[in-house]
């Protein structure tokens, strides 16, 4: 399958929110008939209402932008699983030494869930067929959030799957991720070391720094589950206004650590991450006029953008004997193409 644009009617556009609990999107179609409609109006004059409201709200152009945005990423909900396995089959980075590296597209999650319409693991089959057909196995040795793109491992032996996990443990394996940011960082590197713990917030779990600094007063939080001191390191590898592209590698490998310290800790959320832009939860990211304005979108919109994180490369110490492997990710279009727009250099 060669590249391509994945295209939707400005009609009925398929929006993507990223107000989620855990990070497996909440999809709905905006301004869509519902089956019954009981409102007292005809169904005329309720599809006039709707084209009014979508005309009104297209005259600034934020459907098209958004639309461009995502007629660069592919809808893997509206295809069939057949086509999701082939396309994580030409994604391939490396598949050697009973290892498979994938450059994991957006929206597919790893493992099931509700709501999910397809998973990594529910094409496992299919893609065995079509990348490893002789392996005893092939299981995903991490995971990667529903949103995140990028670097995926896989193993097509239990030896191997074993071995990696193992190195995970250890924290021997480094990982790099690229990401876009609100706001410029100060100073533009540095290290992030904070602990972190899932709490449950308004009925909900969300990994959170177990300490904030609240008015110069320091105020401890209870974890409710199994806390753990984390380190980030980050550069900036690009400013533009309001906004950064930032490098960040970490060895360890907790949940949303590179979100949650970049955001709650570090105060500079990742452009698309409500679940991290403050404390309370799911609120929806405000992002600067300069950035909205170089983008096309009203600010009402911006809950509509994608996660801008990328897993880009990781290294594994002496694989598969005494050489250290390293493979990297390509940014995906959508990504490439908000770079543009925000004038960010890779």
């Amino acid at each position: 399958m060669s590249q391509q644009q994945y295209r939707y009617e400005s009609s009925h556009i398929t929006l993507h929110s990223n107000t989620d609990n855990d990070d497996e999107d909440e999809e709905f179609s905006a301004y869509v008939l519902p089956n019954s409609y009981s409102g007292g109006k005809s169904t005329y004059e309720l599809a006039q209402k709707i084209r009014s409201k979508l005309e009104a709200e297209n005259l600034d152009g934020s459907l098209r932008s958004l639309n461009k945005i995502y007629s660069l990423m592919p809808d893997l909900n509206r295809l069939p699983k057949d086509e999701v396995a082939q396309l994580c089959a030409e994604s391939v980075l490396y598949n050697k030494n009973d290892l498979i590296v994938l450059n994991k597209p957006y929206g597919l999650a790893v493992t099931n869930g509700a709501g999910i319409f397809v998973s990594l693991k529910s094409i496992l089959p299919i893609l065995k067929e079509l990348i490893s057909p002789k392996s005893e196995i092939l299981r995903p040795v991490h995971r990667l959030d529903r949103c995140t793109t990028g670097v995926l491992m896989l193993a097509s032996s239990k030896f191997r799957f074993l071995e990696l996990k193992d190195m995970f443990k250890r924290e021997e394996i480094k990982k790099t991720y690229i990401c876009i940011t609100k706001l410029v960082p100060d100073p533009s590197s540095g290290v992030i070391e904070a602990a972190l713990g899932e709490r449950r917030i308004s009925g909900r779990f969300k990994t959170s720094p177990l300490s904030i600094n609240l008015k110069g007063k320091e105020k401890y939080l209870k974890s409710d589950a199994d806390a753990k001191i984390v380190k980030t390191e980050y550069s900036t590898l690009s400013v533009g206004e309001k906004c950064a592209l930032i490098k960040c590698t970490t060895y360890t490998g907790m949940k949303h650590q590179i979100r949650c310290h970049m955001g709650l800790c570090f105060g500079h959320p990742i452009v698309g991450d409500h679940k991290y832009s403050d404390f309370v939860g799911n609120r929806p990211q405000r992002l600067p006029s300069e950035m909205l304005h170089k983008l096309g979108i009203r600010s009402s919109k911006s809950r509509h953008l994608p996660l801008y994180l990328h897993a880009s490369e990781i290294e594994i110490p002496e694989f598969p004997k005494q050489k250290n492997l390293s493979v990297k990710a390509p940014l995906p279009n959508f990504f490439l193409y908000t770079l543009k727009r925000l004038r960010l250099r890779v």
